[in-house]
């Protein structure tokens, strides 16, 4: 409770008086230092818990992966998420999908986050088109090249043909009109 109003120290007094520390208490204590922008904190935070023998589950490397797709941590983002199968037998979700895409996209890093999106089992998912065109944007902005441009093109065509429309992301800006 602390954690989610920025209060990390009196969280970290709580969870050092613990007698058990579970999973859902890391992950409560990684979320907290994650959610206030310290995604280092987390991330040793993480290998403490490993150190101490638990086992880190699905919503542990959800918090992760967004926490550095909001410092742009992109290579510790995909040693997680490599991890989280080979060592952890943990299947990706469409979330895990949607935080690497995002990391990918807020990082500049189109051809990873394309690769990526052909291996989603389910592509047509609405929040990992809005993480696309959020982090293509505001790469975008930023002046970048013809070629972020065309890969954008090429994602706002694919969603064109899966029928999804940029109002149904709650995009505000009109873009320019494909014909589909």
């Amino acid at each position: 409770m602390y954690s989610k109003f920025g209060v990390l120290q009196r969280t970290w007094e709580v969870f050092d008086q613990l007698p058990e520390r579970s999973v859902v208490s890391w992950s409560s204590l990684i979320a907290g230092y994650a959610q206030s922008g310290q995604a280092d904190v987390a991330l040793n935070l993480y290998q403490t818990m490993k150190a101490e023998g638990v086992m880190p589950d699905s919503v542990t490397f959800i918090t992760l992966l967004n926490a550095g797709s909001h410092v742009g941590l992109v290579e510790e983002g995909e040693k997680l998420f490599d991890e989280m199968f080979a060592v952890y037998i943990l299947m990706p979700t469409l979330k895990h999908y949607t935080c690497m895409i995002d990391l990918f996209g807020r990082a500049g890093h189109f051809d990873k986050a394309g690769a990526l999106l052909d291996k989603v089992p389910h592509s047509c998912h609405l929040p990992l088109f809005s993480s696309i065109l959020g982090g293509g944007m505001l790469c975008l902005g930023d002046g970048h090249s013809s070629e972020q441009w065309s890969w954008m093109g090429s994602v706002m065509l694919r969603m064109c043909a899966w029928g999804i429309r940029m109002r149904s992301l709650g995009c505000k800006l009109r873009p320019i009109e494909l014909r589909c």
